[in-house]
Parts: structure tokens; sequence; C-alpha cells
């Protein structure tokens, strides 16, 4: 299989359900830099957000980040 190499680059995750936590994660292990973004605040959020921050993530949560 050809895999595209990830490390370095800025990849955007929309959502922070179930799959967009996983897809957030599996970038981060492919040493992507990733943003990903939520429309509820963090404090409806949970502990994910923390876990994200930590793992290295930009966590934007209450919006999503304008496009300019």
């Amino acid at each position: 299989m050809n895999f595209v190499d990830l490390s370095g680059k800025r990849v955007l995750v929309v959502g922070m359900a179930r799959s967009g936590a996983a897809a957030a994660k599996s970038l981060i292990k492919q040493n992507a830099r990733v943003v990903i973004c939520d429309r509820k605040p963090e404090n409806e959020l949970g502990a994910l957000v923390q876990e994200l921050k930590d793992l290295g993530a930009a966590v934007v949560a209450g919006g999503y980040p304008e496009v300019g």
C-alpha cells in the first residue's frame, strides 16, 4: 500500500465525536500537526479536549475557525 507521509503536515479535523477524535489521534501518531474543532464549547466536550491537547493537537471549541 502507498501511504502519504503526513509528518509535519497541517491537518484540520472537523468534529470531536468518536470518529473525529479517533482520526485526530491517528494523525498525531503519524506526526501530523493537527487542529481539531467542534461547535460545542470546551466544557461540553469534557476530558477529550485535554486529552487531545496533551497529545499535541490544537483544539478550537465553540465554533469553527475562519478560513481566510
